[in-house]
């Protein structure tokens, strides 16, 4: 995991199944504390500004969003500090050309399929979160995943040792 600029080893904790798909629990030696379900954020702690709860609504699974069109779902998330509860966000999502800035180690970005997602309308006109994807045995998965919780604050992560 990369947070402005530090970069951290997280290990996975336990992977929880739920009907959405499994839930991975990473952990940090700082004690940060990262949930991600198809490689999208569900919940942070330990963070300066947490998202303790994120539910999607309409999200199209990873083998829908291949094809080259754009998606529209509607992402609600809880925040802390100073809770703010039922943060509703409309997301447009696309598919997107290789990012030149993507901090990817071990893999090139070109070899992955890019998506990007954006608040409609965006308070900062930036992407809210990218992913890059791999599909193999007709099983497609997230690489590679940037989100930003605050325009300021932006987290990446990739699955390691890549085995493409």
């Amino acid at each position: 995991m990369s947070l402005n600029g530090r970069v951290a080893l997280m290990v996975l904790g336990y992977r929880e199944q739920t009907e959405q798909g499994p839930v991975d629990t990473w952990y940090s030696s700082q004690g940060e504390v990262l949930k991600l379900q198809n490689g999208r954020i569900v919940s942070t702690v330990g963070l300066a500004l947490d998202w303790r709860d994120v539910r999607y609504q309409n999200l199209p699974s990873w083998p829908e969003v291949t094809a080259n069109t754009q998606h529209v779902f509607v992402r609600v998330r809880d925040q802390m500090p100073k809770y703010r509860f039922g943060i509703s966000e409309q997301i447009s999502f696309y598919p997107i050309a290789p990012p030149k800035d993507a901090k990817l180690a071990g893999i090139l970005a070109d070899q992955l399929r890019w998506f990007e997602e954006k608040v409609v309308p965006s308070p900062h006109g930036l992407a809210s979160a990218r992913f890059g994807l791999h599909t193999h045995g007709g099983v497609t998965q997230v690489i590679y995943g940037e989100q930003c919780l605050t325009e300021s604050m932006c987290i990446a992560w990739q699955k390691w040792p890549v085995h493409l």
